[in-house]
């Protein structure tokens, strides 16, 4: 029995499959079906299905008066966002290359307390 349940609702995120079984705690005095679960299921999730379904059909219309950028356009946007990633420190040329430290001296502790404590932070 357990089976059909998790057959019937995997594909349904957790808080949905819950406020589904909430909902017919609340009002059933029987043990429900996997199919009566999935039809309060469907019930919480509606909202943000509908949101999904609106906003696709905003992104599609969108799309729709859109023209495809042209070549010189993506090579353009390409060199802004390789500029801006090099200018934030993200760029693959800008990582260090040498070995990098693990270990922490009871020193370096000691002098990291004191920091956070003089910023009021420990």
């Amino acid at each position: 029995m357990r089976q059909e349940f998790v057959l019937a609702l995997a594909e349904y995120p957790d808080w949905a499959v819950q406020r589904g079984f909430d909902a017919w705690v609340k009002t059933q005095q029987r043990r429900p079906t996997p199919g009566e679960i999935l039809i309060l299921v469907a019930r919480e999730i509606k909202p943000f299905t509908d949101e999904l379904r609106r906003r696709e059909s905003l992104a599609q219309g969108w799309a729709d008066d859109r023209d495809a950028p042209t070549p010189e356009e993506l090579e353009q946007r390409r060199r802004f966002a390789s500029d801006q990633m090099q200018r934030l420190g993200y760029a693959l040329a800008e990582r260090p290359t040498g070995p990098v430290r693990t270990d922490v001296t009871k020193d370096e502790v000691e002098d990291m307390k004191r920091h956070l404590a003089a910023k009021g932070l420990a």
